[in-house]
């Protein structure tokens, strides 16, 4: 397995990667839009990405999707057809403006810091410069905190706790 391809999150005009999921199984299934993804490269097992970011009105929304449908005629989202597209996911891309209507926390990181890479899997979030907790209820946007500083001992306790890393 080689390092995996993450998740994005457009955060205060820059591209951030999401390292953690608090509520993994509840934040994104992209079976329930009608895809059933397989590996297409092996720097994606899940065959698929995604990026978010927000609404207008503060709300996480689902960006960009990149996929594929394991040969099968691809569903449109929400009334948008995908487009052809090649990434490590897939050939089809989706423009999106969907509400993801999650309840919890994400850690979004952005300045890989290249000591700490790791040539399999996802990357862990203190190898990171800046660490951001980002908290949603039912979709809305309500607190941000910095945990840059004690990203390193936090994520150490967290990974006993409830945040598991983003398998988005």
């Amino acid at each position: 397995m080689r390092s995996q391809f993450f998740d994005g999150f457009d955060f205060a005009e820059y591209k951030f990667s999401i390292v953690a999921v608090e509520h993994v199984d509840e934040f994104f299934n992209i079976e329930q839009y009608g895809l059933h993804p397989v590996i297409y490269d092996e720097s994606c097992l899940r065959g698929y990405a995604c990026i978010f970011g927000f609404t207008e009105d503060k709300h996480l929304a689902l960006h960009k999707l990149f996929t594929n449908n394991n040969g099968r005629p691809a569903p449109s989202i929400d009334g948008v057809e995908p487009v052809p597209f090649h990434s490590p996911a897939g050939d089809l891309r989706y423009d999106l403006e969907l509400a993801i209507p999650y309840s919890g926390s994400i850690l979004i990181a952005n300045g890989f810091i290249q000591k700490y890479f790791v040539p399999f899997g996802f990357q862990i979030p203190h190898a990171f410069k800046k660490v951001y907790e980002l908290t949603f209820d039912e979709g809305l946007f309500v607190r941000v905190e910095d945990r840059s500083e004690a990203a390193g001992p936090e994520i150490l306790i967290a990974r006993n706790g409830p945040w598991r890393k983003s398998a988005v």
